[in-house]
């Protein structure tokens, strides 16, 4: 028994049908889509890395303080720490607390930043707050509300 073979026509002879136009919008409104991301990106994602190497700085300045047993080390590592990661313009120097206690070395943070949207004047102020308690056996606890 032999089956007959269908042969189809080849690919530029085949008529184009429906979705015509429908690729060209699915592309604009994707590239809108992405833009609007880029721009929140631009404009948001410098403040939250800085938060984000704020949470590592205030970490190793408690970690400081329970390895030296002194808040002064606490306070020159949290100077350094702000050099380093060029973050010294977040805090004044009556942000941040240092308390200890009898069982914790706690060193806490807090700022606020205004942050523009491009080319307006208008902007949105995003207040931070980190604190890291370091126990007396040298565990390090970040706690942080963005």
């Amino acid at each position: 028994m032999h089956l007959p073979v269908e042969r189809r026509p080849p690919r530029s002879e085949t008529p184009r049908r429906g979705r015509r136009g429908e690729s060209r919008v699915v592309s604009l409104l994707l590239l809108g889509v992405l833009a609007f991301a880029g721009l929140l990106v631009h404009t948001f994602g410098p403040a939250f890395i800085d938060y984000m190497n704020m949470r590592e700085v205030i970490k190793a300045a408690s970690l400081s303080w329970y390895a030296k047993q002194t808040e002064q080390s606490a306070r020159a590592r949290l100077e350094e720490g702000l050099a380093d990661k060029e973050i010294g313009y977040i805090t004044g120097k009556d942000a941040c607390t240092f308390k200890e206690s009898a069982e914790e070395y706690v060193v806490a943070c807090s700022w606020s930043l205004d942050v523009y949207y491009p080319g307006t004047d208008y902007y949105k102020t995003l207040d931070f707050w980190v604190s890291s308690s370091a126990d007396r056996r040298g565990v390090a606890h970040v706690e942080s509300l963005p």
